[in-house]
């Protein structure tokens, strides 16, 4: 049992982001940062590579806005390498895998400092993607719109949470003096998988 506890701990370290953000960072560069990252993801979903490097070169503008000092500067680099890559990708594999490492960076900030926007945000886990190793992502609505499969497997994924708008949430948790968790379960199936 040892063992597998280990694994599991050296996982958890290994595929998330550390848990919190620098005080540095407010719900409105989130809410700056937001659009052009929801224009990537849908662009991805399209399969529409010249949208998704445009999304990525939008996201790098907003980001001249970021926090660059202390740890704050680090983080902010966490999240312009990602889309710089996107931005100069030969192919829509590539920006994928580009937008998989900005997802872990973006939606553990949107899940810590939140928005001001009300858009109904949703983190979305996908549990085939990159040859069955899984990944996650941010979108608009429940219904999934795989941005790692396109048209391919579209529907692939289930919701984990919602990210935003989150105050009754906040309330509630700050209520019983609880801290968001960073990983919701992963679903055994995916239920809209072949729609």
């Amino acid at each position: 049992m040892k063992p597998l506890i280990l694994s599991l701990v050296t996982l958890a370290f290994t595929t998330a982001p550390a848990f919190g953000h620098d005080p540095a960072f407010k719900p409105e560069f989130v809410a700056s940062i937001t659009p052009s990252y929801l224009a990537m993801q849908t662009a991805l979903a399209g399969d529409d590579l010249n949208n998704a490097k445009s999304g990525a070169a939008d996201f790098l503008e907003a980001m001249k806005e970021a926090p660059d000092q202390g740890d704050a500067a680090k983080e902010s680099e966490d999240l312009r390498k990602p889309a710089q890559a996107l931005q100069g990708a030969d192919d829509i594999a590539a920006a994928r895998k580009a937008f998989f490492e900005l997802s872990l960076e973006f939606s553990t900030l949107l899940g810590h400092v939140g928005t001001i926007e009300d858009d109904e945000l949703h983190l979305i886990h996908c549990p085939m993607a990159f040859d069955n190793t899984g990944a996650r992502w941010v979108q608009v609505g429940k219904e999934v719109n795989n941005p790692y499969f396109g048209a391919n497997m579209l529907r692939c994924g289930s919701p984990m949470r919602q990210l935003s708008p989150r105050e009754e949430k906040t309330h509630r948790d700050h209520h019983h003096g609880q801290q968001e968790q960073p990983h919701a379960p992963q679903q055994p199936h995916h239920p809209h998988h072949g729609h």
